[in-house]
This record gives C-alpha cells, sequence and structure tokens, in this order.
C-alpha cells in the first residue's frame, strides 16, 4: 500500500509547475493519499466532470479530490456540490472580484496573505477591531459579505501560486486576532447571521480549504458566540480550529513552528510590517 500512496501522490504532481521538483505540505500528502477504492471513485468522478469544466485547473485531481472528500467520496453529491459552487461563482462574478475596488473595506477591514513554511498560503487578520454592526446598518452588508469571499478566494489563489511554483499545496490556513472583540461591535444580533453565511460559503464553496484556523486572545464573551459557529461548520473545519487566550508566549511560540518570522506580522510576534500594524 506505501508505494501505491507514493506512486498516486507523484501522478497528482503532474502540472504543478514546471522545474520537476515537488514539495509536499502535510497536509497535501493527508488530502492526496488515496486508497484503491477512493482512487477509482477520482477516476469516475474526473471522467464525469471533464466535459462540463472549462477551467484546465478545475480538472486537476487534486482541485476534484476536494469534492469527493466534503461528499465522504459519493460520487452524484460531489457533482451535485461542484456544480453549484459553478453556478454560486457564476452569480456573484467571483471570477472578477478581484478586480473591483476594495479599498474602503482594505482600509477598515485590513488581512495580509502571507505563506508557511510548507508554502501554504496564511491570512492574518484583526478582526477584533472589525467593527461588523457599523457596515451593516450602514446597508453594506452584502458588500462585507463579499469582502469575506475575496478573502476566502485570495487563500485559493494563494495555493495556485504556490501550486505553479511545483509545491503540492493543497490548502491554507487563517489566523485571527480577537483583541477587542466586544458583542457590541462584532457580537450583535444582526452580525450572528453573516457569521453564519461566512462557514456555510467555507463549507459550500470552498471545502478543504482551511489547514488551520486559528483565533488569538479569544475572550470568554467570544465563547457563546462561537459554540453557535462551530455547530455549523464541517468536521473537517473544526479539526482545524485552534483556540488561544490572552497569553502571547502560547500562541506566538507556537505559530512559529509553522511560519516565519519575516511572514508574522508584528502584532503576531513576526517581523512583518503591514498596514495593520499602524494601529499597534
Amino acid at each position: 500500500m506505501g508505494s501505491f500512496l507514493a506512486t498516486l501522490l507523484v501522478l497528482l504532481c503532474i502540472g504543478f509547475g514546471d522545474n520537476g521538483v515537488v514539495e509536499a505540505s502535510v497536509a497535501a500528502e493527508k488530502d492526496l493519499s488515496l486508497s484503491p477504492a477512493e482512487k477509482q471513485s477520482l477516476d469516475k468522478f474526473k471522467a464525469v466532470m471533464t466535459p462540463v469544466l472549462f477551467d484546465d485547473r478545475l480538472k486537476q485531481e487534486a482541485y476534484l479530490v476536494r469534492w469527493l472528500r466534503a461528499s465522504r467520496f459519493d460520487i452524484k453529491k460531489a457533482e451535485k456540490m461542484l456544480l453549484e459552487n459553478l453556478r454560486w461563482r457564476d452569480e456573484f462574478q467571483m471570477d472578477g472580484i478581484h478586480d473591483e475596488d476594495w479599498s474602503e473595506f482594505e482600509d477598515r477591514f485590513p488581512y495580509e496573505v502571507s505563506f508557511d513554511k510548507e508554502f501554504q498560503p496564511v491570512i492574518t487578520s484583526h478582526m477584533g477591531q472589525w467593527d461588523f454592526r457599523q457596515v451593516i446598518l450602514a446597508g453594506k452588508r452584502h458588500k462585507m459579505l463579499r469582502y469575506i469571499f475575496k478573502l476566502l478566494d485570495d487563500i485559493d489563489q494563494g495555493i495556485q501560486k504556490s501550486q505553479a511554483e511545483g509545491k503540492l499545496v493543497t490548502r491554507g490556513s487563517v489566523v485571527t486576532n480577537l483583541k477587542g472583540y466586544n458583542l457590541m461591535q462584532q457580537g450583535c444580533v444582526q452580525c450572528i447571521p453573516l457569521y453564519l453565511e461566512m462557514i456555510h460559503a467555507l463549507d459550500s464553496y470552498y471545502p478543504g480549504l482551511f489547514d488551520k484556523m486559528i483565533l488569538v486572545n479569544v475572550p470568554s464573551t467570544f465563547q457563546a458566540l462561537l459554540n453557535i459557529v462551530k455547530q455549523t461548520m464541517s468536521q473537517d473545519n473544526q479539526k482545524g480550529l485552534m483556540v488561544f487566550g490572552s497569553n502571547p508566549k502560547k500562541w506566538q511560540n507556537y505559530l512559529l513552528q509553522w511560519i516565519d518570522r519575516d511572514e508574522l506580522p508584528l502584532e503576531f510576534g513576526g517581523n512583518k510590517i503591514t498596514l495593520s500594524n499602524n494601529d499597534f
């Protein structure tokens, strides 16, 4: 079985970069290690979906296996999920989302895209300072949700970037600082549906996207909201969720184990200077 899995990993690497060198993340090895029965399901799923997928990237086995894992290798369910994803991307014009003017939201809700030691994209943000209530009351709830879609798509684009450079990467991570969180701005009644829609988009349109979801400086007042959100999360995303309190020594040491200090913003214990560092 070991030789079969090793051979399969090599086959799945075809098309990632042109330098002939493949460096695989631990998460990618797990995602792409398939049993013979699972490999048969992947072959069948690929044959079914290839005629309706016009983007070559979507035909890659490393992408298709996301949908099979999300559906527990139920080919019919995976097909339905992927077709719904294509419909959603068309309806929300996701292919052009990065060309829109996001200057207002980037100023008010900044986040940074970096890469960890395994070349997986990592998004860091200070969501504890993001005033969701204000933007909702201003009638910009839909735009805020779309901005979150852009964030998720930035991770997906980071994965594509690493793959194009010959790295076998299938997932990314997010690290969020909740220092400053308060019930009025982020835990209001109007805010809860926004969180639930975020999780729905993550599970339905970006399955298998996250390796880790790390929350730091989490106050006790956030726990009730976290419990609500966790109930709607897939098991895969629940496994990747890690929650740290206000002791920076614990979470900074953990972050620096898998993110280089120069790739980690100052507020998280690194050396990287970002626009959001002006607030600290």
